[in-house]
């Protein structure tokens, strides 16, 4: 125990002492994680436990006015930041490098005023906090969303690192973006509260540019991530920022398909109030582009186009050719994984079926009776993943396996082929996992398709794709062990709902089995990050380690949100199955 605290206590001073941008020191909130960390809690808290219960037996406040100006206001100092780096960094300074900017330490007048900025952002992402705390006062409690509270907390979170360690740099366009936007939807709020005629048909729109933004940020972070390995803005920001916009584009995208496609509505005529496009002005603007392109001649403007081209296939070709050549020999041979592209088609083909042709096939169709097919396939789940988790105690029983830290090892010893073939037949299983949308799909049952059921299953099925082509056994053994125990344990449980109905009416067995699976995102998580805090280099990759055990925090984090809406919000209301 006191290792382990003594070890703690150097990882806090080397983060957030040594490793820290010192010139933020001093500024309030930066001081110290404790004092955030304390604002954070009390916001959870307050929005998700101590504000619906105090609100419980009182009226909605009236907070019109009081919202109005907050809109006003974030409004105006969003504009402010947005125009001022737009402006500093395109038309003062113009040397932006979107392929990889560094970022800038000094005293110096620039290094500060990207630091002051980077620190004007991160109050901004603290204020808006509060629109959570409007939705409780005025008893709004279904907008308290897992997207909405995510969000707020991450990016408080994310801003504060930014602040400590990149401020500025490549991620400064993280912030133009994020400005911009919150600029456009907080005056949307503020339209809205006049009513729905000013602002009815910004909504969509507004989800677009949103979802615009998560995809050239994740293409912002992502090319140098995987493209430009000379780049010396931190790796490691690079890839939390190009999983983090992958993960809000993820939501978002799935808030975009509640609301606008599945639940789309028949077109209306368009109305005079609603806004057409001005023929003069565009022709204007196109005028005015032509005549500036006309200053270039046509050879330049293709050289110039062709050079790009080439550097982008080329880089990706580099990239390729460099996943390939990593691959691990012993698995070339292996069915699905003998070609890189075999899963991602799979995964891609699923995600098509199941979120558009299948339910527009099935939408005039009476769904499928297919109890003996499912039960059938519930105990094969239940038979295989009882017998991977078997062999699983026994590799752990006949082998040496360290629970601290697993080194990899690529070799053809014993204990390795049989980690790479238990590997091998997880991954099959998370294959086979795919069938159970399908499944609900063809039965008509498309409320089941929920973004947790889908984002769970394509995750799995690619990441156990990829540590099978790169990283088979090792640390990460546990996963796919715990993993085949609550699959064994969940399979059984919906074999049980067909079979023998009367055996699962209550609600106790489904909860049993979401605490099983956040048990088991709970232990992943501290067995993938102990070796991290620990400061234990076992030569396991250690970004991966920072990915999985990330990953399991997530989805910690999703079950949880499950759990508290299905069993702690209506704890005495029957479940339905």
């Amino acid at each position: 125990m006191t290792l382990v605290l003594e070890r703690m206590y150097d990882v806090y001073r080397e983060y957030m002492v040594e490793r820290r941008d010192i010139r933020s020191v001093n500024l309030p909130l930066l001081g110290s994680p404790w004092p955030l960390m304390l604002l954070l809690g009390t916001y959870l808290y307050g929005v998700l436990y101590a504000g619906p219960r105090f609100m419980a037996q009182r009226k909605a406040y009236d907070l019109r006015k009081i919202i109005r100006v907050y809109n006003i206001a974030q409004v105006l100092i969003n504009s402010v930041i947005f125009l001022w780096i737009v402006i500093k960094i395109f038309f003062v300074y113009r040397d932006y490098n979107f392929s990889c900017q560094v970022c800038n330490y000094t005293s110096d007048f620039r290094g500060l005023e990207e630091m002051y900025l980077s620190y004007s952002y991160f109050l901004l992402k603290v204020l808006d906090l509060a629109d959570t705390v409007f939705f409780v006062l005025r008893k709004k409690q279904s907008h308290v969303s897992f997207l909405h509270v995510y969000h707020h907390t991450v990016m408080v979170i994310g801003s504060y690192c930014g602040m400590l360690y990149v401020p500025g740099g490549h991620a400064i366009m993280l912030g133009i973006w994020n400005t911009a936007v919150h600029a456009v939807m907080y005056l949307y709020y503020f339209l809205s509260s006049y009513g729905s005629q000013y602002s009815g048909w910004w909504k969509q729109h507004l989800t677009r540019m949103q979802l615009l933004q998560f995809i050239h940020l994740a293409f912002h972070f992502g090319i140098p991530l995987f493209f430009n390995r000379e780049c010396k803005f931190p790796r490691f920001w690079m890839g939390v920022g190009f999983l983090q916009a992958l993960f809000i584009l993820a939501l978002f995208m799935d808030f975009y398909i509640k609301s606008y496609i599945v639940k789309r509505k028949k077109q209306t005529i368009p109305t005079a109030n609603q806004p057409v496009l001005d023929i003069s002005l565009t022709r204007e603007l196109v005028v005015k582009y032509c005549e500036k392109s006309s200053r270039r001649t046509r050879s330049d403007r293709l050289f110039s186009l062709h050079a790009t081209m080439a550097l982008i296939i080329r880089s990706i070709y580099n990239g390729y050719n460099y996943l390939v050549e990593k691959t691990d020999d012993r698995i070339l041979d292996l069915p699905l994984l003998n070609s890189f592209w075999t899963v991602p088609l799979i995964t891609g083909a699923y995600l098509y079926f199941v979120l558009n042709l299948g339910p527009k096939l099935m939408a005039n169709r009476k769904p499928f009776e297919m109890r003996n097919l499912i039960i059938g396939y519930n105990l094969v789940q239940v038979a295989v993943n009882a017998f991977t988790f078997g062999m699983a105690i026994y590799y752990l029983r006949k082998y040496t396996y360290s629970f601290v830290c697993q080194p990899l090892i690529r070799d053809t010893s014993e204990q390795s082929m049989l980690e790479l073939r238990l590997g091998y037949v997880y991954f099959l299983l998370k294959i086979l996992d795919l069938a159970d949308t399908v499944f609900f799909v063809l039965r008509k049952k498309q409320s089941h398709v929920s973004f947790l059921h889908v984002y769970h299953h394509t995750i799995m099925a690619i990441s156990a794709a990829l540590f099978m082509r790169y990283l088979a056994g090792g640390h990460c053994f546990m996963l796919g062990m715990l993993n085949t125990l609550v699959h064994a344990v969940m399979y059984f449980y919906f074999f049980l709902t067909i079979y023998r109905p009367e055996l699962t009416r209550s609600a106790t067995w489904k909860r049993y089995v979401t605490i099983l699976q956040m048990a088991q995102f709970t232990y992943l998580a501290f067995h993938f990050f102990r070796p991290i805090v620990l400061g234990i280099d076992c030569n396991y990759p250690r970004v991966i380690m920072w990915f999985v055990g990330v990953q399991n925090v997530f989805m910690m984090i999703m079950f949880a949100d499950f759990y508290r809406r299905a069993y702690l919000r209506n704890p005495n209301k029957p479940h339905k199955h």
